[in-house]
Formats: C-alpha cells, structure tokens, sequence
C-alpha cells in the first residue's frame, strides 16, 4: 500500500504582509486577527477572511483595540484573540469576533 506524502502548496497571499497575528478556522475558512506590519511595530487592527475554496481573501470589521502576538482560537462559529501586546505594554483583553 502507497501512502502520499504531505506536500506544501501555495495559496492566494494576504492582502497585507503582517506577523504577530491570531488565527482560527471557522467552517472551511480561516480567519487572521490583529498583528503587525513586519518588524515595524506598527499595529494591524485589521480581520481578514480566507476561502480555500476560491482562493480569496475578504476583509472583515477591524479589531476594537490593538493586538499583536494575541493567543488564535475559534470555537462554535467564533473566533477569539487572547491577550498579546500593545502600545501600552502586554494586554488581558479578550476579543470576540461572531463569524455567524
């Protein structure tokens, strides 16, 4: 019996480069919370949901308040950015986003 090996594959990029963000698969999609633009420090507010299906990238409603190096969870339809940094120092926050 021949088993496949793993391979990588590209997908569609994100509409912004970034780092230091929470994600979570909701459904068939994955969705990318908060982060930063590279090494700039500079804060990503920004939600951004991925269809592997099509191949495509559709921004969401924007996080509520900074969050770079949060914890990524979804659970029951949500996704969940825990924690992380902002320009104030390490956060407690926890963001919900409701995907239904």
């Amino acid at each position: 019996m021949l088993v496949a090996t793993p391979v990588w594959h590209t997908a569609a990029s994100m509409p912004d480069r970034r780092s230091y963000f929470a994600a979570g698969r909701i459904g068939d999609d994955v969705y990318v919370a908060g982060g930063m633009v590279g090494a700039s420090g500079q804060y990503v507010l920004r939600l951004d949901r991925f269809d592997p299906a099509k191949q495509q990238w559709t921004r969401g409603p924007d996080l509520p308040g900074q969050a770079r190096a949060s914890a990524g969870a979804a659970l029951d339809g949500r996704l969940y950015a825990i924690g992380g940094q902002t320009s104030k120092g390490t956060s407690r926050h926890v963001y919900v986003y409701d995907a239904r």
